[in-house]
Order: C-alpha cells, then structure tokens, then sequence
C-alpha cells in the first residue's frame, strides 16, 4: 500500500528548544529539542511524534489527564500512551523508531505488572491519539470528534 507524505499543520508543529523535552499543561505542542541534537532524522521525527501524543491529551482535543507528575503511575501511563502514539504514527510514516530510555521502560514494566489491561487501555488511547493527528494529514483540521464533541 502506497501512503502519502505526512505534512504537520500549522496547528501540530512542534516548537524547537535546547532544552529536553516535558509536556506542558498547555495547548500548544511541547517543545522538541533541536533537530542537530539528536543522531538521526529518525530519532528527531521519533521524539516530535511522541510529544504530538502528549499534544492530543489537551481538553480540547482526546482530554487524557495530564495533572500528574513524574514518576508516578499516571504519568508513567500517559508516557506509555505517547510512544505508542509515536510507534503507530512511524510505522504509518516509515520510519523506523529507536527504543527509549530505560527509565521510561522500568515505569512501563511496573505498569504492566501491576495491570494486565493497561497496555490495552494503552493501545487504546494511543490508536485514538494516532488517529486525531492523521486527521491533520489530508485536510489541515482534525475531522473526528474530540472529547468535547463525544459529551
């Protein structure tokens, strides 16, 4: 199957920092560092999908939770969410992703232990994430109903 190039929108391009990168509690996408520092495009393209999944837990769009800090289970949830965002949304691009760092994969680990549905629920929320951002793809706005649209 032939895909068309994905273009990012106005409306999902991630802004650029030095700094690493931490999803706000904003509308806006988070920022990405710097494409030059990172080894490969693959790498970058990997990190600016991840924090497009982040993006889409905002109210006014899939409205997942974002109130919780880092290392708790929550948030260890909604890292878990944005990769597989990032993974769905690099195999629709062709891009093959890299694995993330160990830390992130210990809090997936415990997750899954403690929860054999979580990875489920997961999928789930990152299958709707993937699907907002593709929306973008052919026509510049999300087409499929928010969290708002669903009430």
């Amino acid at each position: 199957m032939r895909r068309t190039p994905f273009r990012f929108s106005s409306a999902l391009s991630c802004s650029t920092s030095s700094s690493a990168t931490d999803y706000p509690h904003t509308s806006s996408p988070s920022p990405t560092p710097f494409r030059a520092t990172f080894l490969s495009p693959a790498d970058y393209y990997c990190t600016a999908l991840h924090e497009l999944g982040h993006w889409t837990a905002h109210p006014s769009r899939l409205n997942r939770d974002l109130q919780h800090r880092f290392g708790s289970s929550a948030y260890a949830r909604e890292e878990l969410i944005a990769e597989l965002t990032s993974a769905f949304l690099c195999a629709h691009l062709n891009i093959i992703p890299q694995i993330r760092h160990a830390d992130y994969l210990g809090h997936w680990l415990q997750i899954l232990k403690d929860d054999s549905r979580a990875i489920f629920h997961a999928a789930s929320q990152a299958s709707k994430a993937t699907d907002f951002i593709l929306a973008f793809q052919t026509t510049g706005e999300a087409s499929i109903p928010t969290a708002e649209a669903a009430e």
